[in-house]
């Protein structure tokens, strides 16, 4: 067990440095498109968010054509991938993190923060078509937690793979 404890990326041989570096960069180009899709679908926008979710008043908008609310079935197929990909995701970006330099308490932070996040942000959909489209806040909150989590996961595990020099 205690040597687990102590093992550290920086120690890995360069085949496992490659593959979490490998991993790191196309889970990094994943995230990267699923916020182009975000942005493509609200561009960021409060008044497009929640009209993405619940619906233009009287299922029309006049600038852009018709929008009824997300149906039962579009939200809950959305979830359902989302809610098992996340975990499997941040999880691995999570154990990969464990084993960097930083202490037990930023790693605590940084890992239950990606994943308050996640639930949050697989929350929010549904408060904001069901009851407020104040709840998009929430949603920018909870992504932006999800995205700064990962973020300082990512460049941690790649600083100590690559730059973090080897001590014993």
């Amino acid at each position: 067990m205690d040597s687990v404890r102590h093992f550290r990326l920086s120690h890995g041989s360069l085949a496992l440095k490659w593959l979490v570096t490998c991993f790191v960069v196309t889970l990094a180009a994943g995230y990267a498109v699923s916020l182009l899709q975000v942005h493509n679908r609200g561009s960021f926008d409060f008044q497009k968010t929640a009209i993405h979710f619940r619906g233009a008043d009287g299922g029309a908008d006049e600038e852009n054509g018709i929008y009824i609310p997300q149906s039962d079935t579009t939200m809950i197929s959305v979830a359902h991938v989302h809610t098992f990909t996340q975990p499997v995701a941040l999880g691995i970006m999570g154990l990969l993190f464990v084993f960097t330099g930083l202490s037990e308490g930023a790693k605590i932070f940084w890992i239950a923060i990606s994943f308050v996040g996640s639930l949050a942000m697989n929350a929010s959909p549904w408060f904001i078509r069901d009851l407020s489209p104040h709840f998009v806040y929430g949603m920018y909150l909870s992504g932006t937690a999800m995205f700064l989590s990962f973020l300082v996961m990512a460049v941690s595990v790649l600083y100590e793979v690559w730059w973090r020099k080897e001590s014993s």
